[in-house]
């Protein structure tokens, strides 16, 4: 029996398809208004007879559009290998369906900030920075989860002024140390 979670584990899914879209998203969404607004093609955009929330929503829609057609093929995968075994369709195709909308929420972060930039080498990188930050925000948050460390950086500077601290006990042995 295949079971979508042991070729996960196995294969690194998740992480191959988050390291293609750390290289497929700025170059998708690099081009998409700096280009316009470094050459100024941009100005007939604003001239045309419907708003620019639908110019940038169609803009939107094309990049998804081109997110999604890989994704179609990737749909046959469960089908091919239910050939060779048992294939939870459910989890496989969900999985599927959370990388596409995984996807789609980072080329709304590259049409951003290529909206904000002129230039499409500038686009990319910050756009990749910023992904880079959403995909390691969660090792990252380990710095600052423990309110006994924040306590721990504060408390030299709080003992300078004169401040006391004060244990407050908690459901673990160590309790919190707060100000007085």
């Amino acid at each position: 029996m295949i079971e979508v979670r042991h070729l996960t584990k196995r294969y690194g899914t998740h992480t191959a398809i988050s390291f293609i879209y750390l290289i497929a998203v700025p170059i998708i969404s690099m081009r998409v208004l700096a280009e316009e607004k470094r050459q100024k093609t941009d100005q007939p955009l604003y001239s045309l007879p419907m708003r620019l929330s639908s110019v940038v929503i169609g803009k939107y829609l094309g990049m998804v559009t081109a997110l999604a057609v890989p994704v179609l093929f990737l749909t046959l995968y469960p089908l091919i290998l239910s050939q060779c075994g048992e294939i939870r369709y459910a989890s496989a195709y969900s999985a599927l369906f959370a990388f596409f909308l995984l996807g789609a929420c980072l080329l709304s972060v590259g049409l951003f900030i290529s909206s904000v930039t002129e230039s499409q080498v500038a686009a990319a990188v910050i756009t990749l920075v910023a992904m880079l930050l959403l995909y390691f925000m969660n090792g990252l948050s380990s710095f600052c989860s423990s309110a006994k460390r924040t306590a721990a950086w504060t408390r030299p500077a709080a003992q300078q002024r004169g401040k006391r601290w004060r244990q407050i006990p908690t459901s673990s042995n160590k309790g919190l140390r707060i100000m007085a």
